[in-house]
């Protein structure tokens, strides 16, 4: 029996024992042994609404949903609305048109209710005055009618039809999800095509493709684009293609974000085709005359460095405590251990550094990631490269890492380095900050980053020297540090 039955057994029993005026008999004490006792206040909270936050991360790409609190007993609560926040916490009454990634997750908020039941609003504003999207769940799954509001209009974006979690059927909706591929027949069947077709000039057809409802059984916008599902005439619903097929990534607003396009004449790759990277950018562009290669007129030169590599998180807390830790990184992560849920990790970390997340014990949280700019390198050391350990134990003592935490950094890059004739290094500190924003739950008294920031060359230069003691910090109470490095070709600054 749920609670508030198990209340409403006893207060029957207490009224008929009143009534009777007698001792209550040993048959309605083994009833009571089976009741459990609950606190009034605990009934009073049944049917509450719950006022959650929500973000756009642009790390991987996804809505998130969160509150201050761990959500208990999601089943208790009869509504949810969901608000805009930044990511420093603070609400906005200003429209965020982020919210609209909400469409792209599905309109699900399943991973922090999955019991709940019941409708659920989300808005562009904190003040809640413009509407984003509305939906209902049962038992933690988008069930009936969702929809997604224009943010100036108030017209509807997208209109998707579900049954418990899953899309069945699309009004309206930016692009066409509800599609598969074959690529052994170069096949594209839609349900909808007539629905995301466009025509330039009167003349050139446009189906728009988005991420498929059907990812769950293997499709995706990326197998389109290999070669091999050209090797025969392309075909969508059974007809050989002529026009532009374009991909998009999860819809976040306007303008849309492409993926790749594509130009058929008869089945063929005819005309140009354009691939774009994670930021958007154009990393492929080629022309095809009826499905053969007649010129390369860009590739995107790859990149020399290696990523944001390796930031590890130490956290010394003066007594075991809840800490959370919540990372805004501009640009996307690739490697995150243990796995960064986007409400950031909910951790427990002991005096000894000791991190205990999800059942397990850790002595660090691990990221790594591709940035979206490079680092200004216009002070630094150049190093012979058998001389960078020495140079790091120095340097790294003075920015206030231990000897452990020194000896884990120098293992990782030495390898790297040692071997050049010269390293350029450079420790980047607001620009870092920037990049990689670290929000941690209870303030930390102390937060040590160091990220190093360095290039291998063949000749000595001339470089201002860096003064490190303007970025060395002192460990006290409750102290987080964290390292990392990347490697970047040196430019020289004009």
């Amino acid at each position: 029996m749920k609670i508030q039955k198990k209340f409403l057994i006893l207060s029957i029993l207490i009224t008929g024992i009143v009534a009777c005026g007698s001792e209550p008999s040993s048959e309605m004490e083994e009833v009571l042994e089976d009741v459990e006792f609950v606190e009034y206040e605990e009934l009073e909270a049944e049917g509450l609404e719950l006022l959650m936050r929500a973000t756009f991360d642009e790390m991987d790409g996804e809505f998130y949903t969160y509150t201050d609190e761990r959500i208990e007993d999601s089943y208790r609560y009869s509504y949810v609305e969901i608000i805009p926040d930044l990511w420093t916490g603070e609400d906005s009454n200003e429209t965020m048109e982020i919210m609209q990634g909400i469409a792209g997750n599905n309109f699900s908020i399943s991973y922090h209710m999955p019991e709940y039941s019941g409708n659920v609003n989300v808005y562009y504003t904190a003040d809640k005055e413009k509407l984003a999207a509305s939906f209902s769940m049962v038992d933690g799954k988008t069930e009936g009618t969702a929809r997604l509001y224009h943010p100036e209009t108030g017209g509807i974006i997208v209109c998707r039809e579900y049954e418990y979690g899953i899309c069945t059927d699309v009004t309206s909706d930016v692009y066409e999800i509800m599609w598969r591929f074959d690529q052994s027949k170069s096949s594209l069947t839609c349900s909808n095509p007539d629905k995301h077709i466009e025509y330039i000039n009167d003349t050139i057809k446009v189906l728009k493709l988005g991420p498929s409802n059907y990812e769950a059984d293997g499709y995706y916008l990326s197998d389109i684009i290999e070669k091999k599902s050209f090797e025969k005439s392309f075909r969508v619903n059974d007809e050989p293609f002529t026009g532009r097929l374009i991909g998009y990534n999860p819809f976040q607003g306007y303008p849309m974000s492409e993926k790749w396009e594509l130009n058929f004449k008869d089945g063929w790759l005819h005309d140009t085709i354009k691939v774009y990277d994670w930021w958007g950018e154009l990393k492929l562009l080629e022309v095809f005359s009826f499905g053969d290669l007649d010129s390369t007129l860009y590739v995107m030169e790859e990149s020399y460095e290696d990523g944001v590599a390796k930031p590890i998180i130490y956290m010394y807390p003066e007594e075991e405590t809840a800490i959370t830790v919540r990372l805004k990184f501009d640009g996307h992560l690739t490697h995150t251990y243990p796995q960064y849920p986007g409400e950031g990790w909910s951790v427990v970390a002991e005096s000894d550094g000791t991190i205990h997340y999800e059942g397990r014990e850790y002595y660090s949280l691990f990221w790594e990631g591709d940035a979206r700019e490079e680092f200004t390198m216009s002070e630094g050391f150049v190093i012979p490269g058998n001389e960078t350990a020495d140079f790091l134990e120095n340097s790294l003592s003075i920015l206030g890492l231990t000897d452990k935490e020194a000896n884990e950094f120098i293992i990782y890059w030495l390898p790297l380095m040692e071997n050049n004739n010269y390293n350029l290094i450079h420790f980047a500190s607001k620009e870092y900050s920037e990049m990689a924003q670290l929000k941690i739950t209870p303030t930390p008294d102390a937060l040590i980053r160091v990220m190093m920031v360095w290039s291998p060359l063949d000749e000595m230069i001339d470089i201002p020297q860096q003064n490190l003691y303007d970025l060395s910090a002192k460990r006290k109470g409750f102290t987080v540090v964290e390292w990392g490095g990347r490697k970047q070709e040196y430019k020289v600054e004009l």
